[in-house]
C-alpha cells in the first residue's frame, strides 16, 4: 500500500488472510481498509478498520491500536481543514 499500488496492495491483503496465521489478519485487514479509503469507499474502510480494532483489542496489539488511533486523528485533522 506505501507503494502506491493498490491493486498488488490487496491482492497480498487478501493472500494473508487465506492463510491460517491469525495475528497476520488485523493487518491484512488494516491494508485492506486502506486500499479501499483510498478508492474513496470510505464506508467499507470504516467496517475493516472496526474489525481491526476488535483484533487488535483481543491480541493486545498495542501498535495497531496506535495505527488505528493515528488514523483517526488524521481523518479528524482533515475534517476541520
Amino acid at each position: 500500500f506505501e507503494l502506491g499500488d493498490l491493486a498488488q496492495a490487496q491482492q497480498y491483503a487478501e493472500q494473508t488472510l487465506d492463510q491460517e496465521e491469525p495475528k497476520s489478519h488485523p493487518y491484512a485487514l488494516f491494508t485492506l481498509g486502506q486500499v479501499r479509503r483510498a478508492q474513496g469507499r470510505g464506508d467499507e474502510a470504516n467496517l475493516y478498520f472496526e474489525r481491526v480494532r476488535l483484533l487488535a483489542e483481543q491480541y493486545e496489539d498495542t501498535f495497531l491500536l496506535a495505527q488505528l488511533n493515528e488514523l483517526d486523528y488524521s481523518e479528524l485533522a482533515e475534517k476541520h481543514n
